[in-house]
Order: C-alpha cells, then sequence, then structure tokens
C-alpha cells in the first residue's frame, strides 16, 4: 500500500503559502527592527532614574507571555482543526475502485488546501504575538530607556525571524498532520 502521508509534488498552492508568509513575516520583522531603532536613535525622551521602571516590568511579564502563549495557542489551533478535518472531510484512502480514484485526490488536494490555511493561521498568530510583545518592550525602552528591554526585544525579533517559512518545513508540517489525521481517523476520532 503507499504511503498516503507524504504531500505531492511542491505545488503552487504550497508555494504560495511560502512566499506570502515569508513576505508576512518578514514585514512583521522590518516593522520591530523600525520602531526599535527609531526609539534608540531619533527619540529622546527625558529620563527620570528615580522612578521605578514599571513599564519595563510590565513588558518583560509580557514577552513571558507572548513566549508561553506562542508555545501553546498554536498547538490547540492546529489540534482543533485537525479535529474538525476529520469530523468533515472524507477519508484519502481506502477501498476506493479506480473511478473513485479521481475523487479521492480531490479530496486529497482539499485536505492539503485546509492544512495549508491551518499553517498559515497558526503562523501568523505566532508571530503577532511575538511581535505584540517586541513592540510594548520598545514602548517601555522609549519611555524608560532600560537596556534588558533592547536586549529581550531583539531576543524576540530572532526568535520572529525563526517563523520565516520553508519549503522542506512546511512540507514535513504537511506530512506530519497528514500521519495525524490518518491515525485519527484509523481510531474513529470524530469527536
Amino acid at each position: 500500500m503507499p504511503d498516503d502521508t507524504r504531500v505531492p509534488l511542491w505545488d503552487d498552492d504550497l508555494r504560495t503559502t511560502v512566499l506570502n508568509l515569508r513576505i508576512i513575516v518578514g514585514a512583521l520583522i522590518a516593522g520591530c527592527l523600525i520602531f526599535l531603532g527609531i526609539a534608540a536613535f531619533a527619540v529622546d525622551f527625558p529620563v527620570d532614574a528615580d522612578r521605578p521602571a514599571v513599564l519595563t516590568w510590565v513588558g518583560l511579564a509580557v514577552a513571558a507571555w507572548a513566549v508561553l502563549a506562542r508555545l501553546v495557542v498554536p498547538r490547540f489551533m492546529v489540534a482543533a482543526a485537525r479535529k474538525r478535518i476529520v469530523r468533515e472531510a472524507p477519508p484519502t484512502q481506502g477501498d476506493a475502485v479506480q473511478d473513485e480514484g479521481r475523487e479521492a485526490d480531490r479530496d486529497r488536494e482539499r485536505l492539503i488546501q485546509d492544512l495549508a490555511a491551518v499553517y498559515r493561521t497558526q503562523t501568523i498568530a505566532s508571530a503577532a504575538v511575538l511581535e505584540g510583545a517586541a513592540f510594548m518592550l520598545t514602548v517601555s525602552y522609549m519611555i524608560e530607556r532600560s537596556p534588558v528591554c533592547v536586549g529581550v526585544a531583539l531576543a524576540l525579533i530572532v526568535v520572529l525571524a525563526a517563523h520565516l517559512p520553508t519549503r522542506a518545513g512546511v512540507v514535513r508540517w504537511m506530512e506530519r498532520q497528514l500521519r495525524l489525521i490518518e491515525e485519527e481517523r484509523q481510531l474513529g476520532w470524530r469527536a
């Protein structure tokens, strides 16, 4: 029996997904770097040394929350989408006769398109959470001039850059999701 969890040839839909996500994540990174540059070099707020660094602590808390949310939320999003796909989409393998083979191919193509949409959603959601925390830290730096804010903001931008998709990464993710969907179908998880 052929392995039905392999993503078919690198098609235009997946290529477009990767390109669009590279543009989106790249723009988020550029926005963070530009704002950080403006905060560091163009804006010169007077700093009151006696005032507690409340915004720095708030920014660090937001950064910690963002990293945690980035690790947890996308997994729940993907798992929920997979359950929906298992519940709604017909199986992609089985004892289909030759005439039904074309229908199975169309169903598989729809499944891959659905998974591409899930991948886009989870990537954008993860990147946006990190971008928000980096912006919060940049604002904190503008007002309080704490170098810790710059360091953590730069670290978040590096993590954000890790969201730039690659062809191989998307294909690996798709193949893993297809395997999980097939396992969930075999186990009868339709709830």
